[in-house]
């Protein structure tokens, strides 16, 4: 589940990750930004989700490992482009 492209300019990896992930999709998306920025330094992951991506209940877990995961391999910051929708979820919950 859930679909994504990638688009690594300098030391910024972009990523758009659009539909429902599940963990096997949230899974195969790790594996494609760490093979991506393998050898990479110093890098950040800027996530372009809009409100064309979500995640079942089971990728949440998964989400955390994968940010865990890139800070281990370099990415020294997280950036999330978010839509109004998740906005108002994230001022909700603050």
């Amino acid at each position: 589940h859930g679909t994504f492209t990638l688009s690594l300019k300098g030391r910024v990896l972009h990523t758009f990750p659009q539909g429902s992930f599940n963990r096997p999709g949230l899974m195969k998306y790790r594996q494609a930004v760490l093979t991506t920025t393998a050898g990479l330094d110093n890098w950040v992951l800027y996530e372009h989700a809009g409100n064309d991506a979500a995640l079942t209940s089971d990728a949440l877990p998964e989400l955390v490992e994968t940010y865990c995961q890139v800070q281990s391999a370099g990415c020294i910051g997280i950036a999330c482009e978010v839509g109004p929708l998740f906005m108002d979820l994230i001022k909700a919950a603050v």
